[in-house]
């Protein structure tokens, strides 16, 4: 007799699963990078570079903080408001990472917030400003289209 086991997972299980081991590979990372005493701020630079040929040419600020936010949502961040429009945009995110998941790798809320530069090498590719700040649980990215000096 076989067992019957589900070999199957819903979208639900597929995305909670996604979420927590992308997480947990951006926060091994700075573990990593800090323990081998490298610099976490190059490898996200470098990351950067490497990212930024992928993203679309043409886009607008709010669609810019849109995917921005959704990369942070698909690691397991909250994202709390989007607005903007062509020139300039702002996405509020929340709960990114989680103090258990500080804790469990090891890292500290200000080694984790490296993870918000490689953004600054895209959008400079895309042709906008990129600021990004914390505020508690909150961090508030924003873009603003470069003028054409």
């Amino acid at each position: 007799m076989s067992d019957e086991m589900n070999t199957t997972f819903t979208p639900e299980q597929i995305l909670q699963q996604a979420q927590g081991n992308l997480k947990g590979v951006l926060l091994v990372v700075v573990a990593y990078l800090k323990e081998h005493a490298l610099s976490v701020d190059e490898f996200c630079a470098f990351a950067g570079h490497r990212f930024a040929p992928g993203w679309q040419q043409g886009l607008t600020a709010k669609e810019v903080a849109r995917w921005a936010a959704l990369n942070m949502v698909s690691a397991g961040g909250n994202l709390r408001s989007l607005s903007g429009d062509e020139s300039q945009a702002e996405a509020v995110l929340g709960g990114w990472p989680s103090e258990d998941s500080l804790t469990f790798y090891g890292v500290t809320q200000e080694d984790a917030d490296s993870i918000w530069g490689p953004m600054a090498t895209i959008a400079e590719h895309l042709g906008f400003d990129y600021e990004w700040h914390r505020q508690g649980d909150e961090v508030t990215m924003t873009f603003s289209r470069r003028s054409n000096e």
